[in-house]
């Protein structure tokens, strides 16, 4: 073979290139390697076992998350109610102070002295009233003798300096060493709540504001619902806090107002002290606060005053009740809470049986979300035949 021959055959061909058996693309190529055991099941049996374990880790850390934030759903509820409450102010300080963060936290401080304040000058305007209170029902014998206690002054404390009830309470601590124990620690964990209550309500209402619109838009990128059921479901939400707000706590402040006034003017012993426990237990519908005027009566009636017994009676059942019965459902109806009156009833009940004191709200709550789910699947004819509105 001649040199000339060997050059042409070393030199590249013209044309279309040789391509090599290790640069054809392979068309049978297994797909690459993601972890699977490859051959024990179907690639379409192990996506959907995948998705059914993923499904199944999500929903138990979600509901692990949710058991921990539990005892904190009442002031979280508040707080997100009263942070949408506030909205309109927020948007407008957010303009003043050209800061989102800035005009929460003032807002945030601002509702702690709103509570705090008047709460205070409440307690220490009570303290000695509810500390005569408890040494005069501490100190009768029978169920008799602590209703005509609860409606007669005490001469020995009535001009006593200060510092006397204390040791009073001390030697009443002494003599019920047992009782003492619990009600102090009773205390103690009242107290731990309350600063707890107040520190997550403030907090939650601080975020509410700052953050809201971006937990919002991560509720709508991450909840496994549409997005018109999740607004649904979200107006119900806010409705509910409006609603429960305006007829619990404007009925509340009315009864409060109204019993404490009956009281002073009966001359009751101690008629702050039992106007504000009267408010508190106004909270629960219907028994609320005859569970704080009935005894009261009874101990006039046993005294020896029927006529004042006869008249706190008649306000009591008659005009509180009315009273109760008429602002609450307007104020309801004003907020545009649908929950019918007889389901909120129950709901309180239920939920205070189920819930303890947060159940007054957490009850009508959960209640009012089950409504609008219902609902909604009845819209979509998940249930029944979709006409119309479920109550």
């Amino acid at each position: 073979m001649s040199c000339s021959t060997q050059v042409r055959s070393l030199a590249p061909r013209r044309g279309r290139p040789k391509v090599l058996a290790v640069d054809r693309p392979q068309t049978d190529q297994p797909p690459p390697d993601d972890g699977r055991e490859q051959g024990s099941l179907p690639d379409a049996r192990v996506a959907v076992r995948e998705k059914h374990a993923l499904g199944w880790v999500t929903l138990l850390f979600c509901a692990g998350g949710a058991i921990a934030l539990w005892p904190l759903a009442l002031p979280l509820c508040l707080a997100i109610w009263l942070a949408h409450l506030a909205r309109p102010l927020f948007l407008k300080l957010t303009l003043l102070l050209r800061g989102r963060s800035r005009s929460a936290a003032l807002l945030a401080v601002g509702l702690l002295l709103v509570i705090v304040t008047p709460t205070t000058i409440v307690v220490a305007e009570l303290a000695q009233s509810a500390t005569e209170l408890a040494t005069v029902l501490a100190g009768a014998r029978g169920s008799k003798a602590r209703l005509r206690a609860l409606v007669q002054e005490d001469d020995n404390t009535e001009k006593k300096p200060a510092g006397a009830n204390a040791k009073e309470l001390t030697k009443l601590a002494k003599e019920h060493g047992e009782e003492a124990k619990d009600i102090g620690k009773f205390a103690f964990l009242f107290t731990a709540g309350v600063l707890v209550f107040l520190f997550v309500l403030a907090f939650g209402f601080y975020a509410a504001l700052a953050e809201g619109e971006k937990a919002w838009r991560w509720a709508q990128d991450h909840a496994p619902l549409r997005l018109d059921h999740l607004r649904r479901l979200a107006e119900a939400f806010l409705e509910t806090g409006r609603g429960l707000l305006a007829s619990v706590g404007i009925t509340a402040a009315v009864q409060g107002v109204l019993c404490t006034t009956t009281y002073l003017l009966l001359g009751v012993p101690r008629a702050w002290v039992l106007g504000f426990i009267s408010a508190i237990f106004s909270i629960l519908p219907v028994v609320g606060t005859p569970l704080i005027w009935g005894p009261v009566a009874i101990g006039l009636q046993m005294s020896g005053e029927t006529t004042k017994a006869l008249i706190l009676l008649a306000v009591g059942g008659g005009v509180i009740a009315i009273i109760e019965n008429l602002v609450s459902p307007f104020f309801a109806r004003v907020a545009r809470f649908k929950l019918p009156t007889f389901l909120l009833v129950a709901s309180v009940f239920g939920g205070v049986l189920a819930l303890g004191p947060a159940g007054v709200l957490l009850g009508p709550l959960v209640l009012r979300m089950a409504q609008e789910a219902l609902a909604i699947a009845r819209d979509e004819r998940l249930v029944g035949e979709g006409r119309g509105p479920l109550i």
